[in-house]
This record gives structure tokens, sequence and C-alpha cells, in this order.
């Protein structure tokens, strides 16, 4: 699985470049990992996971657990890259980004078959992008009512 190293060695260097504050640096590898992720999902795993393969096929057992896997990679970089925007301060682009993977993962659900190992994954990973919306959406809110606070009581300052 070398997906899965580099998707380790992307994470890895962009976290080193979050706790360095790098936020841009730290953006450049999640966004990587997701795009990188998204493209191999697209060219092998997924047309196989849609396939009307038998359960019992060891091939299309260790593909359906490859997708498990790639999904729960995938979230996680989408969760990195949201708290990245979060932390520069780009609040629509983090709602929009959580948004728009949870939209995504939902159509994916649809479109396997009920009894794919891949539903509850993408059950448990729609769920937590939710959960991440909400907490950055409460989190925005709370800066810019401290925001406001502090600009009226600069505007509301008298200068001697």
């Amino acid at each position: 699985m070398c997906w899965l190293e580099d998707w380790k060695t992307l994470q890895s260097f962009g976290n080193q470049a979050f706790r360095r504050q790098q936020l841009d640096l730290a953006r450049h590898y999640y966004l990587h990992s997701i795009l990188q992720l998204k493209s191999y999902m697209s060219a092998k795993l997924l047309p196989l996971a849609q396939a009307e393969a038998v359960a019992e096929n060891l091939v299309a057992t260790k593909q359906s657990a490859a997708l498990v896997q790639l999904l729960i990679c995938l979230s996680i970089s989408i969760q990195n890259l949201a708290e990245t925007y979060q932390h520069q301060r780009r609040w629509q682009r983090c709602q929009m980004l959580l948004r728009q993977a949870q939209q995504r993962l939902q159509q994916l659900q649809l479109t396997l078959p009920e009894t794919h190992p891949a539903q509850l994954i993408l059950l448990q990973e729609s769920c937590r992008l939710r959960h991440e919306q909400c907490r950055h959406a409460l989190d925005c809110h709370r800066c810019l009512q401290h925001s406001s606070a502090v600009l009226f009581e600069m505007a509301s300052t008298a200068i001697h």
C-alpha cells in the first residue's frame, strides 16, 4: 500500500508545519494528501468497489478493506485541512470544505450496495465531518463575538 505510506508522510509534514504555525505550508501538505487520496480512490478503488463482485471473493474483500482505510484517511486529511483554515481565520472556506466533504461521502454511500463494508465507515466519517462543522461554526461565532466586543470597546474609548 504505497498510497498509505505517502499519506502518512504528507500528514506528518503537515502536522509538523501546523505545530510550527506555518499554516500555509501545513495547508499545502493536507491539500496535497487529499488530492492524492481522491485520485487513487477514483482511479483504483472506487470502480472495483462498485463492481458487483461476490463478497466471498478474497480480492473483493481486500479492495473493500482498502476502500475503508482510504475513506478514514481522507476524512482525517479533510479535518486537518479544516483546522488549518480555522487557524487562518478562513471560516467560510473551513465550513465549505467540511460541508462538501460530508455531502460527497453521503453521495458515495448511496452508490454502494447496502451490505458493502464501507457503508458503516461512510456513515461514521460523515458524522465526524458534521461534528467538526458544528464545532468550527461555534468557534467562529465565539471569535467573531470577541472581535466585535474588542472593536466596540476600542471605538467607545475616548482619546485625550
